[in-house]
């Protein structure tokens, strides 16, 4: 890249604004599928209850249209997932490129904070290798442990000739594939916020499965489960009181509510999506 500072800042600007203007434009389709939702949540809702209302009458009309609806609600949801992720994805690179012109003007504030060192070598303290208001702090984050470790040895320790001219090939080979460098970093950091650290994920990844001490537990999920559509079943067909179907809940929302704490610990180790039972706590 042979571009001057100032060519380089307009670069940044335009991408910026750029991605600012996308992240307008998805917070606003968002804002529009959040609505569709609940919309539709209050059909689904309505139309149960219209279509079991009554001892022993079925309405089947009213039952399509909260399958229907079911159906939209689903198919929201995936849609809205989406979105929020281009979202996400707006709002980083948005930054990502106001953080490029934080580095041009050397605006110590506006950049993420260096890595922790407290007790760094003396060398590095006389040429402000580490530490706030550094080169290192110029770099910006790696994202990883492990790569905060190599971006610090890199630093502080000598290569040799072979070592350092590898280095800046690589340094050439990227320096004009911003958006490359920009997406990386991204994945790298959006990883690094959801699941900072995978000692939980190792330590179930090597534990014992954690249902295989509690097959009671598995089995009563299993009958709730077959019992429930049963009784929905039945209730559609007639053969029984409608609104019968709604006596397992109880015990469903219970078990959901008993297990809520372990079964989100699993997912919080396992996942970088929110555990589902964290709206419960």
């Amino acid at each position: 890249m042979n571009e001057s500072p100032a060519q380089v800042r307009e670069l940044y600007g335009r991408r910026r604004d750029r991605f600012a203007a996308d992240w307008t434009a998805l917070d606003r389709r968002s804002a529009r599928l959040a609505h569709l939702r609940f919309g539709l949540a209050l059909v689904i809702v309505a139309g149960l209850i219209a279509g079991f209302w009554g001892a022993g009458v079925v309405r089947p009309g009213w039952l399509a249209l909260a399958v229907i609806a079911t159906v939209g609600f689903v198919v929201s949801v995936r849609r809205h997932s989406r979105i929020r992720r281009r979202q996400r994805r707006a709002a980083a690179f948005r930054d990502l490129n106001e953080e490029g012109i934080a580095r041009l003007d050397r605006a110590w504030v506006r950049l993420p904070p260096p890595p922790d060192h407290p007790d760094p070598p003396p060398l590095a303290t006389d040429l402000d290798l580490l530490g706030p208001s550094s080169l290192r702090h110029l770099l910006g984050p790696v994202g990883t442990s492990m790569g905060d470790d190599t971006a610090t040895r890199w630093l502080l320790e000598p290569a040799t000739a072979t070592e350092a001219s590898a280095r800046q090939g690589a340094v050439w080979d990227l320096a004009p594939r911003l958006d490359l460098r920009q997406t990386l970093t991204w994945l790298v950091r959006e990883v690094s916020e959801a699941m900072p650290d995978t000692g939980d994920f190792l330590e179930w990844a090597e534990g014992a499965p954690w249902l295989e001490s509690r097959r009671a537990l598995a089995w009563a999920a299993r009958v709730l489960a077959v019992v429930t559509v049963g009784l929905i079943v039945a209730s559609i067909g007639g053969w029984i009181p409608s609104l019968v179907w709604l006596l397992p809940l109880p015990l469903n929302l219970a078990l959901t509510w008993a297990l809520r704490r372990p079964v989100g610990a699993i997912f919080r180790a396992v996942s970088l999506e929110p555990s589902p039972f964290a709206a419960l706590d």
